[in-house]
This record gives structure tokens, C-alpha cells and sequence, in this order.
């Protein structure tokens, strides 16, 4: 089994691979895969950065099977991604081999993953043996922005036949996105690229980017925080969390929440403590919630929701959930 930590020494590696004109630089930082554990942290084997361009995805395959052959253990390649965008094509070339080799992805502190990148992001995925996991994460103060894709024609070329071609390359990137909707990796209810990421995605043009900046944006299209941050757990903010896991359950998220707004509201008609760390909450509205919550490890939060007695699933979410929806990502 290859060690991250044995490799340690390796963190100066630091190597330069050739690229074309305008292609992003891909350096590798690290001799070694991460384990789970490492790449939720952010520890990267690859940087990616600069303006992503055509042939990009093609020279980091080749990278990895020369380098990183896959041999379907509990280790992953990490890469880290700071890079304005470029070519959406090549950004959702780079998803798919994320989520084919598979790649975790991380945008670390300070770091930009803008348009292109940021659908090249949503590929990130960690190898378990024969299971899939999403694997995505972003510091607080990295910012991460969607939007639609543009025509790229260039300046005086306007006929037909070209506006036409650049149409179809467009609306092909997208197909390729949406397609990848109905892959929804092991033990998550999230799909690689959600539907309702892909609808607000679309919503924004040019510079009007989508920040993923809050906890609902990073719960529910599961994108990891690279934080130590950890909220009290309370019978209210559990409920408020049963609440979200709900929404994000059925990829229903909200952005705009009324003041005294029911969602926010962290009341229960009964509490009981089942174990050290589990609750069973009950609270109502049109029908009764029975929300069974557990800590697990310190870190994480398990919630199993039922609906008048029917389960509506479950969802195993990061311990700042208990933060609420509104709470800003860039101020844990």
C-alpha cells in the first residue's frame, strides 16, 4: 500500500509538465496518492492552474497512467485547481476524467475556479475499492463561480456557418453535463452535477457569477469544506439540519429565507436522546417528521428522515450543517 506520509519529503517535488500555448500548467507537488482522510484536507498531488484550454484533460490522463496507475484501493489522487476558466469543452472533458480515473478535486485557500473550472471541479470523485464517492472540497476563502457558457466566435467572423458551429459546441458541453446527472456516486444522494446546480448555473451570464458562499449552496450539491470548524450540536439546530437534509434530499434548495421563515425554525414537539450522541426528533408542519440524528467520529452528522412514518432517506452531512442554510461559508 503506497503511504502519503511516507512521501512527505516529496511536498517540494514541484514538477513542471510541458504544456502548449495557452494550455493550463499542471505541476505535480506530490510522489504519492491521499487517503480519504488527506484529500478532505486538501493535499494536493496536482496544481492545476491558468486558463484551461483543448488538450488539457488529454495530457493530465497521460500524467496519471504513467504515474498514479489505478490499482483500486482506499488511495486517490488529489489535484487542486486555480485557474479564470477557458474552454468549457475541455472543462467538462477534465470532469469526466475526474469522475472516471477517479480525481478528488479541492480549490485551497485563496484560489479562483471560475466557469470552466468550476464544472471541472464537480468531477471530483474518490476511489473505495469497487465503490464511487463525490469528492470535492473548497477552503472558506477560495471562491468557486458558475455560469452559463458563451458563444465563443471570433472577433469579425460572424457568418452563419460559424455562429452555428459555436452554438453546437455549447449546447454539446451542456448535453454532456446534463448527462451526467444520473450518476450518483455510492453512499450519496447527490448526483455528480446536480439538476438544480445545472438550472442556476444557466441563470448567470458573464461576469454574474454563482459563488458557492453558504451552507445550503455547499450542502446540497455536497461540496466539502476544508475547515475545523465544528458548531455545538442543540435539539434546534438538529431539526434545522433535519429540515435542510429534506430539501437537499429531494435536490430542492433554497437562497431566500423570510425572517421568521419555518425552515429556520428550530422547534420540536418531542426530543429523546437514544444514545451518546443520537437524538430522535419529532416536529410537525403537514405531516409528522421523525428526524433520528447521530453524531459519528465528531465530524460528521447522520440523518435519517421519515414522513408519517416513511422513510424519505438519508444523508450523512458534515458537522457544519449545524451552522444553518444562511450561514456564510466564508466566515467559519
Amino acid at each position: 500500500m503506497r503511504s502519503w506520509k511516507a512521501q512527505g519529503a516529496s511536498l517540494a517535488l514541484a514538477v513542471a509538465v510541458s504544456q502548449g500555448a495557452g494550455a493550463a500548467e499542471i505541476t505535480q507537488l506530490n510522489a504519492a496518492e491521499a487517503d480519504y482522510a488527506l484529500a478532505a484536507r486538501g493535499a494536493c498531488t496536482f496544481q492545476l492552474r491558468g486558463e484551461i484550454a483543448a488538450g488539457d484533460a488529454a495530457r493530465l490522463q497521460a500524467l496519471l497512467e504513467e504515474r498514479f496507475p489505478r490499482t483500486h484501493d482506499e488511495l486517490s489522487v488529489v489535484i487542486c485547481l486555480d485557474s479564470p476558466g477557458g474552454s468549457l469543452d475541455e472543462g467538462v472533458r477534465l470532469a469526466e476524467l475526474f469522475g472516471r480515473y477517479p480525481v478528488s478535486t479541492v480549490v485551497p485557500a485563496g484560489a479562483d475556479c471560475l466557469s470552466a473550472c468550476a464544472v471541472a471541479f464537480m468531477g471530483g470523485s474518490f476511489g473505495w475499492y469497487e465503490y464511487l464517492f463525490n469528492m470535492r472540497h473548497m477552503h472558506p476563502s477560495a471562491r468557486i463561480g458558475f455560469h452559463a457558457p458563451a458563444l465563443e466566435v471570433a472577433d469579425g467572423d460572424y457568418d452563419a456557418g460559424s455562429v452555428k458551429a459555436a452554438f453546437g459546441v455549447a449546447v454539446e458541453a451542456i448535453a454532456r453535463i446534463a448527462g451526467d446527472l444520473d450518476t450518483v456516486p455510492h453512499s450519496s444522494t447527490v448526483n455528480r452535477f446536480p439538476r438544480s446546480l445545472l438550472a442556476e448555473m444557466l441563470k448567470h451570464k458573464g461576469e454574474d457569477y454563482l459563488w458557492i458562499e453558504t451552507v445550503e449552496q455547499a450542502g446540497v450539491w455536497d461540496i466539502g469544506v476544508i475547515t475545523a470548524a465544528a458548531p455545538a450540536v442543540s435539539p434546534d439546530g438538529l431539526v434545522v439540519a433535519c429540515k435542510a437534509a429534506t430539501r437537499w434530499l429531494k435536490d430542492d434548495p433554497r437562497f431566500d429565507f423570510a425572517r421568521n421563515d419555518w425552515d429556520l425554525d428550530g422547534d420540536t414537539d418531542a426530543v429523546e436522546k437514544t444514545g451518546e450522541t443520537a437524538w430522535r426528533l419529532r416536529y410537525s408542519a403537514l405531516f409528522e417528521t421523525t428526524c433520528e440524528a447521530e453524531v459519528t467520529d465528531g465530524r460528521t452528522l447522520s440523518l435519517t428522515i421519515n414522513h408519517d412514518g416513511v422513510e424519505a432517506g438519508q444523508m450523512y452531512l458534515p458537522i457544519w450543517v449545524l451552522y444553518g442554510p444562511q450561514k456564510r461559508l466564508a466566515e467559519f
